[in-house]
């Protein structure tokens, strides 16, 4: 599954990118230092990104997100499988969008 998150996010096969499998634990994968991501050309062009839920892709230069609310920073419970503190934090999400891009 995270090859294939990698690959939505950079418009790249793992092959390409170097993004075999998941970023966190044993195998650590990060992807190649010359890959550009969605996020990053989005917030070149001044547009205000996030993600919330699994994230699982690295390393966090190559996928830089305005706003974060990740199994890094949260109980993976509470962003992958909650959907009430979900909800809570895209409504999070949208406030502070609102308010950073006045």
């Amino acid at each position: 599954m995270c090859g294939s998150r990698a690959a939505l996010l950079t418009g790249t096969p793992s092959h390409q990118s170097g993004m075999y499998g998941l970023h966190h634990g044993v195998h650590h994968f990060n992807t190649f230092d010359n890959i550009t991501s969605l996020p990053n050309l989005l917030r070149q062009h001044g547009v205000y990104t996030g993600i919330i839920g699994k994230k699982h892709v690295g390393p966090d230069e190559v996928f830089r997100f305005d706003y974060e609310q990740t199994e890094r920073n949260n109980h993976i419970d509470q962003v992958g499988r909650n959907i009430t503190h979900i909800k809570l934090l895209a409504r999070e999400f949208l406030a502070s969008a609102n308010r950073d891009n006045k």
